[in-house]
């Protein structure tokens, strides 16, 4: 902590690290990387409440919210996966493109929890639509009559 004047002090965070990319675990430290993105400003956020006197979030709370990042990342990877293997691949990609913005939201926006699963549940309704839309059979082409 860095002395700002007589009633503010700067907390600085540095972290330093090295790759080595023959190591085995080198796709969990990339992955750990990614998760570094939420962790660090949450875990920063939670040290300020605590230092200014502010009640932490109950573990529910904390629970429910990685529980919203999970299924936002599921609804992404599906969607995802989907728009490689659906017939009606505009639609697909209209929905992956959608979970992919909820799923940043849900991550980066300091919105309530509750505001991400919301957009998760109509993320999953649209999947739930397309899924049964596709399974439809689909109308014959009727033959057209030349003159």
């Amino acid at each position: 902590m860095i002395p700002v004047d007589e009633g503010h002090t700067r907390l600085v965070n540095r972290f330093r690290f090295r790759y080595r990319w023959t190591d085995l675990a080198l796709p969990l430290e990339l992955f750990t990387e990614f998760g570094d993105h939420v962790a660090v400003p949450k875990m920063l956020l939670g040290i300020k409440d605590r230092v200014e006197g502010h009640p932490t979030a109950p573990l529910v709370a904390q629970a429910a919210e990685i529980g919203v990042w999970l299924a936002g990342s599921l609804e992404f990877a599906i969607s995802f996966i989907l728009v490689l293997v659906w017939r009606r691949w505009r639609r697909a990609w209209i929905i992956a493109l959608l979970a992919g913005f909820t799923l940043l939201f849900a991550l980066y926006a300091r919105e309530p929890s509750w505001i991400g699963a919301g957009l998760e549940v109509v993320i999953l309704v649209a999947l739930a639509w397309i899924w049964h839309a596709d399974r439809q059979p689909q109308p014959a082409h009727e033959p057209r009559l030349q003159p």
